[in-house]
């Protein structure tokens, strides 16, 4: 199960209403592309039926509100 996979099936786990993804991007150590868990959560949350709203990973500098 990729990173993205193990955050929604935590999501869904603990209930929660909102999530956000944290700590991603810090350091490029895993031979992947800079995008790539956002991308892993993107599917994760199609598969598992979340609303993007309601797991955000924000962008560098991105600003919002619940």
């Amino acid at each position: 199960m990729s990173l993205g996979g193990s955050c929604i099936v935590a999501h869904i786990d603990l209930h929660s209403e909102h999530s956000i993804a944290i700590h991603f991007g810090l350091i490029d150590i895993a031979g992947e592309g800079y995008e790539a868990p956002v991308d892993d959560l993107a599917i994760a949350q199609k598969v598992h039926g979340i609303a993007e709203a309601n797991f955000i990973a924000p962008h560098v500098g991105q600003i919002f509100q619940y």
